[in-house]
C-alpha cells in the first residue's frame, strides 16, 4: 500500500437530504487525503454502510431518515468504536451542542458549512482532536443551553 493510500481518511457521509449529501460528498471527495467510501440517507442504511466500509470518520447530519441522529451516532459508536464523528447541526433541529458532544461527536459544525471547514473538522477528529464551530457555541449559549 502506498503512503498516499495509507494516509487517506475513509469517510461515511449521512444526511437525509439527497441534494446536500451529494454536494457535500463532491466537495469532500476533492479534498486531499479524504475518500468518501459511502453515503447514506437513513439510520439502517448508515449502519449497513458502516459495517461494510469500516469508515474512520462519519459525518452525520442532524437529519436522518428512520430515527434520530443522536441515537444513530451512539449505534455507530458501538459498531465502530474507533470511528470519530463529525456532527452537522441546523438551527431548527433543537439538538443542543451539549447533546451532540454527549453522544460522542468529536466535532460539531453548522449544516451547510463550506467543504473546506468540514474537511478540517474531519482531519482534526481523525487525529484525536475536537473541532467545535464558534457559531454553534454562540447559538447554544444564545438559546440558553448549558455547555459542559
Amino acid at each position: 500500500m502506498s503512503d498516499v493510500a495509507s494516509s487517506t481518511i475513509r469517510v461515511l457521509l449521512v444526511d437525509a437530504d439527497l441534494h446536500l449529501r451529494t454536494v457535500l460528498a463532491q466537495l469532500l471527495d476533492i479534498q486531499e487525503g479524504l475518500q468518501i467510501v459511502a453515503t447514506a440517507a437513513s439510520r439502517q442504511e448508515a449502519l449497513d454502510e458502516a459495517r461494510q466500509h469500516r469508515p474512520e470518520v462519519v459525518v452525520l447530519a442532524s437529519r436522518v431518515q428512520g430515527g434520530d441522529s443522536l441515537s444513530l451516532l451512539s449505534a455507530l459508536q458501538e459498531q465502530l468504536p474507533n470511528c470519530a464523528a463529525v456532527f452537522l447541526t441546523a438551527d431548527a433541529d433543537g439538538i443542543p451542542l451539549a447533546d451532540a458532544l454527549s453522544a460522542k461527536a468529536r466535532a460539531v459544525l453548522p449544516r451547510g458549512s463550506p467543504g473546506q471547514q468540514v474537511a478540517e473538522g474531519i482531519r482534526t477528529v481523525h487525529t484525536g482532536g475536537r473541532y467545535i464551530d464558534g457559531q454553534c457555541v454562540a447559538d447554544a449559549i444564545g438559546a440558553g443551553h448549558t455547555i459542559s
